[in-house]
């Protein structure tokens, strides 16, 4: 039985005050559990909602109950933090349509009596909203999850032309979410398999905004592992404006095929933006010359504090990045990938502990930034 590798990554993006994106990672012996949550009405409401959903879930789903079937757990932690979502926001956010996304896979053995020759595993997801899902094969990317928007029902009701949706503004008005849709009727848990070789991402509409499938599937295949892959897809939806908070989960089952060294870094150049000419020696003298002023004020203004007040003054790193992945038994932030011994079918399905490389987090990261109100809102349609 292959190993199961996992990463996952939150950045606030360019323009948000606050990250209202929250995520959850976590692997036993028995399964893999992925969590990505969008919460929106407003930076306080938003934040709160995406929290409260990993944080009903996590417990229900790591509750002692074993004679409930896992999908089944999934279906009742979704219900009861939909339920949850709503008593807090008549408490803290009575004039905001507080809620969340949320999309959920738990990857496991089949059952003894289902059990694959070829190693399948058993994938569970459950979804509402417009988080998605996507499964990446060598040759190909395909959504598993359905958007539960406004603009996917006017897709397939024949009312608009792919072409038209590529330019329609309002992509991202969803009718169904945790917290914010009156009498939430969720979608079923539905099942999958995923073979080895394959790779799963569950990630926030921050990424698939500027993104698009075809993009994260290059990019996926030109990065070395799964680290590097999160952070070139985050930066890559920064460069084209970060407008939203950006999340990324990724699930490696077995290898995923990757491309040479050589393909690889022409194709993050160019997905990048990145020429690997010749710079411009005048355009590097400027800089070299302002940074040196810089430098100089720095010391003085330094030097004159010193003297004046007789403080020390300590660096401090101000960037915040959410970091992920987890080892046998337990969460856990690391990031190596160590080599794959022979698993025999009783071994855990976890890979084993990676290097911490991170901030440490259940789900969420925020950073300073420019105030800008969330868009994303419900109509209870459903």
């Amino acid at each position: 039985m292959k190993k199961v590798r996992i990463f996952g990554i939150s950045d606030i993006g360019c323009v948000r005050r606050e990250n209202e994106d929250s995520f959850w990672v976590h692997g036993t012996g028995k399964r893999v559990v992925a969590l990505v949550a969008d919460g929106m009405g407003g930076h306080v409401a938003g934040k709160l909602a995406s929290a409260t959903a990993v944080d009903v879930l996590r417990h229900h789903l790591e509750s002692k109950d074993g004679f409930k079937p896992v999908e089944e757990k999934m279906e009742d932690g979704m219900f009861r933090a939909h339920k949850r979502i709503e008593e807090l926001a008549r408490e803290h956010a009575p004039n905001a349509r507080m809620g969340t996304t949320c999309t959920m896979a738990v990857l496991e053995r089949f059952p003894r009596q289902n059990r694959r020759q070829d190693d399948a595993l058993r994938l569970l997801i459950g979804h509402v909203g417009d988080s998605r899902l996507y499964r990446l094969r060598e040759g190909n990317i395909e959504q598993v999850t359905t958007d539960h928007t406004m603009l996917q029902r006017m897709l397939e009701a024949g009312a608009i032309s792919a072409a038209e949706a590529r330019e329609y503004e309002h992509k991202n008005v969803i009718y169904k979410s945790l917290g914010g849709s009156e009498n939430l009727q969720l979608d079923p848990v539905t099942e999958h398999e995923v073979h080895p070789g394959e790779l799963l991402l569950l990630c926030s509409d921050g990424l698939t905004g500027h993104v698009k499938a075809e993009e994260i599937h290059a990019v996926v295949r030109a990065t070395r592992n799964l680290e590097a892959a999160g952070h070139a897809l985050v930066e890559l939806a920064r460069q084209r404006g970060g407008s939203d908070n950006i999340t990324a989960v990724l699930l490696e089952y077995g290898r995923f095929s990757r491309l040479s060294a050589s393909v690889s870094r022409e194709q993050i150049r160019q997905l990048l933006g990145k020429s690997p000419g010749a710079r411009n020696p005048r355009h590097w003298g400027t800089i070299l010359v302002l940074m040196l002023i810089l430098v100089i004020l720095g010391g003085v203004l330094t030097f004159h504090v010193l003297s004046k007040k007789g403080v020390s003054l300590a660096d401090s790193d101000a960037k915040v990045t959410a970091q992920e992945s987890v080892s046998p038994g337990e969460s856990v932030d690391a990031h190596a990938y160590p080599k794959e011994p022979p698993v025999q079918d009783n071994q855990p399905l976890m890979a084993p502990p990676l290097t911490k490389d991170g901030k440490e987090q259940a789900g969420s990261s925020s950073g300073p930034g420019p105030i800008k109100a969330k868009e994303k809102t419900d109509d209870s349609a459903n």
